[in-house]
């Protein structure tokens, strides 16, 4: 008892105390309440859903680079498949995962993660504060960069799985006016791919670029 605790509820909330008492229940003497962290723009990520671990290790690192969520997709060319209890069982580890992450890295700042959602289900969400990347490897594709004018209140990237996207999807894609991108000269694979986009973003966003 004594010690110093940190509460926060996930959503952006958070509060310093003093352990009280740390029995079967814990209470805390709540001494102080940090100010809120806000975020210039929002930075999300929309990835296809990645088969092991390997998307657990992406929330680890969104969470502590700084976005605000993830949002898990399931596309043509994705080898994971899961059905609505499978996928509401994943989402709830996920979160489990993003929490474990905001521990550890000191990010109290709300992280969202939807459940897995259809490509097409997100490409219908439309919102003129929000900006809409997709990462592309087809030649003459502008850097990343490039595509951050104006102010966007919400950026989100949308990353393939690794057997990319296939041709009806780029159409749907294209059809919805996402501007492509490009991660630079190599082939990434999707996890890296995802913390690549996220570093760069997040760095430009500080900056104010």
């Amino acid at each position: 008892m004594g010690d110093k605790v940190t509460l926060f509820d996930g959503q952006g909330g958070a509060w310093c105390g003093v352990l009280a008492n740390a029995g079967r229940t814990a209470q805390v003497h709540i001494e102080d309440l940090p100010p809120p962290l806000n975020r210039s723009v929002e930075l999300f990520l929309a990835v296809a859903l990645l088969k092991g671990k390997a998307l657990d290790a992406v929330i680890k690192c969104a969470v502590e680079i700084g976005a605000a969520g993830i949002i898990p997709l399931q596309t043509q060319h994705c080898e994971v498949r899961l059905d609505e209890h499978r996928a509401a069982s994943k989402a709830a580890h996920w979160r489990t995962t993003a929490i474990e992450a905001a521990k550890q890295s000191g990010n109290l700042a709300a992280f969202s993660i939807r459940d897995p959602l259809p490509l097409s289900a997100w490409l219908a969400e439309e919102s003129e504060e929000t900006l809409r990347l997709v990462a592309s490897l087809e030649a003459d594709t502008p850097p990343l960069l490039s595509s951050l004018s104006g102010h966007p209140k919400r950026i989100e990237v949308l990353i393939g799985p690794e057997g990319d996207f296939s041709s009806a999807e780029y159409q749907a894609i294209a059809a919805r006016r996402i501007l492509p991108v490009s991660l630079g000269p190599f082939v990434l694979r999707a996890e890296t791919a995802c913390v690549y986009a996220l570093s760069a973003l997040h760095a430009a966003c500080l900056r104010g670029d």
